[in-house]
């Protein structure tokens, strides 16, 4: 359990250690960009897991399945087992992203596009991921680029989650904050 949040963290440093060259735009890019990494160093040293995006992995109504927004799972393990309970993916992330009022490349009247409630949300259903045993590990990351909402002590989440100040990039328009949380 500990290599997969590993080879996680490894790949999420690897993508934040040079953020400001990637101009996410949503939240789906930095997503996106963190599953290539995962495939990448999952197809190189850990060929029996895979990773997914948008992954069902708890029953919804009508067919549809309440999902993930990334998943790694052992590439034996199949939708319809994760879904009937008899197996669980080895980690299950959620993600939020806000980009910074500074930047000229995003119109700030789109801004804020995330709201406090909804990354609580996420927290939530990380923790629930892991107690239902739907998941081994729960990861709740929230990216704040201009931290509207770190240096607000009201937004404070709890004891398993940790703001992480990533800096500026040498940027005028960013000051990233990460909200990390991780349920086991």
């Amino acid at each position: 359990m500990a290599d997969i949040l590993n080879i996680f963290d490894a790949a999420l440093n690897h993508v934040l250690a040079d953020y400001a060259d990637h101009r996410f735009i949503l939240e789906r890019d930095f997503v996106w960009t963190l599953q290539k990494q995962l495939l990448g160093i999952l197809d190189a040293e850990h060929g029996q897991y895979t990773v997914f995006n948008d992954y069902p992995i708890e029953r919804g109504k009508l067919n549809r399945g309440i999902s993930a927004d990334l998943v790694i799972i052992k590439k034996a393990v199949t939708r319809e087992c994760v879904l009937s309970g008899a197996a669980q993916v080895e980690l299950a992330a959620e993600f939020k992203f806000e980009p910074s009022p500074k930047r000229t490349d995003i119109c700030g009247f789109k801004l804020p596009v995330v709201f406090w409630p909804s990354v609580v949300r996420d927290v939530e259903r990380v923790r629930k991921f892991t107690e239902d045993n739907k998941a081994r590990i729960g990861i709740a990351i929230f990216i704040d680029e201009h931290g509207r909402y770190r240096n607000e002590k009201r937004y404070s989440i709890g004891c398993h989650s940790e703001w992480r100040h990533l800096g500026n990039f040498n940027t005028d328009y960013l000051d990233v904050q990460m909200l990390y949380t991780v349920s086991k």
